[in-house]
């Protein structure tokens, strides 16, 4: 965190002193009886393709275009500076206007879904490090499938040596619901614990009708089920880690072709 901090320093002050810069510049152009709006509105727009080009950057990834760290700490910058410029030239958070609207709509929408984005991509990479298990999202199904082969292995080898079936039927009724794909998704997600006691209470619940040689089994599936856990959580943060970006981005081009629309607007009923 302290890191992200100080790579946020310096594209900090470069927004601040952009938008001091327009911010006195509109203002004076306000006292000359001029319209501070095309000032506003061309730094919004210079503003919101910076934001885009750092999509076109990550496209671009085998080229040397600077590191990606700080491309990201520019791009979360320039984020509020956008912001900011979109107060200054709207004026107000709700405009008048059936088009105006629509174009805020969809501002403040990539606004959202970007300090969403922004948390998620800062919190979730140290979250998924500090579980101690490294797993490729595309892997993810065929290790579930894996555990749940190595759980029915386990079961077998208990019904042959330990002649009972209670460990099978429980299995049956609650925990192959478990094993059969991650689980959870959004309790992981806000930090939760909801999986940890849903496995406590159905492994503890069968737990006092089995003998000595019936535990150990049970033990292995726990072992098993605790690392399932893990992948859960790999899966619920990854899946959101890549998703997230599937509505972010659109909404991105959509309001700049929107915001092109709306300066051919201005100027068409300028002349």
């Amino acid at each position: 965190m302290q890191n992200m901090l100080s790579r946020l320093l310096f594209p900090t002050v470069i927004s601040v002193i952009a938008f001091a810069g327009v911010y006195y510049w509109q203002s004076n152009a306000a006292l000359k009886l001029e319209n501070p709006k095309i000032i506003t509105g061309w730094a919004l727009a210079l503003a919101i393709l910076f934001l885009l080009i750092f999509n076109v950057r990550k496209r671009l990834s085998a080229f040397n275009l600077g590191l990606a760290k700080i491309w990201f700490a520019l791009h979360v910058a320039f984020g509020f500076l956008t912001i900011a410029f979109f107060v200054i030239h709207a004026g107000v958070f709700w405009p008048i206007g059936l088009y105006e609207q629509l174009l805020s709509a969809g501002f403040w929408l990539v606004s959202l879904t970007g300090v969403v984005g922004t948390l998620i991509t800062i919190y979730f990479p140290r979250r998924l490090t500090n579980t101690g298990l490294e797993i490729v999202y595309e892997k993810i199904p065929g290790e579930i499938f894996s555990l749940r082969a190595s759980v029915e292995d386990i079961l077998i080898s208990c019904a042959k040596e330990c002649r009972e079936t209670t460990l099978q039927e429980h299995y049956s009724q609650t925990l192959a619901w478990y094993f059969r794909k991650p689980r959870f998704y959004w309790s992981y997600l806000i930090g939760g614990n909801a999986d940890k006691a849903w496995l406590a209470r159905h492994l503890d619940s069968v737990r006092r009708y089995l003998n000595t040689d019936e535990i150990g089994y049970l033990d292995q599936i726990q072992k098993l089920a605790e690392r399932k856990s893990l992948i859960d959580e790999h899966f619920a943060r990854q899946d959101i880690m890549k998703k997230w970006l599937l509505m972010h981005l659109p909404l991105s081009i959509l309001v700049f072709a929107m915001s092109i629309w709306h300066v051919i607007l201005i100027y068409s009923y300028a002349l």
